[in-house]
């Protein structure tokens, strides 16, 4: 089995969603591999494989640019006839934040249950399929 922890940063660097034009460190381990092979499948485009170097002990890593255009980009992992599920990265591109919005507190605003009527809750019950 390949070992492959996402949210740990041995295994990847940066976490979540990344600008574009970096660099993304991924490793996984699988006991007794010789070799390993790194899958990018992006969201639209032809998938890429990319051979892992060995840090010994059945671990491997690759350092990956991330692409100059936005896009979810899958990535998975092979060994042998063993490939892991795929996981993904967000990749955006920096944009200008409007000085309003910075320092602001934001949070969404939900109704309160009792101001809807009994009719508007039967409503809602009925439209969901409940």
């Amino acid at each position: 089995m390949i070992v492959h922890e996402s949210r740990n940063s041995a295994f990847r660097r940066p976490f979540g969603a990344a600008e574009t034009g970096t660099e993304v460190y991924l490793a996984a381990e699988k006991a007794g591999a010789a070799d390993m092979t790194l899958r990018l499948h992006p969201f639209t485009g032809e998938d890429t494989l990319l051979p892992m170097a060995s840090e010994g002990g059945g671990r491997f890593s690759v350092t990956v640019t991330l692409p100059e255009t936005p896009c979810v980009l899958w990535y998975s992992f092979r060994t042998g006839d063993d490939e892991t599920c795929a996981w993904q990265i967000t990749v955006y591109k920096k944009a200008a934040v409007p000085d309003w919005w910075g320092g602001l507190l934001r949070r969404r605003q939900m109704p309160r249950h009792s101001e809807f009527s009994d009719r508007d809750v039967f409503q809602l019950y009925v439209l969901r399929g409940r």
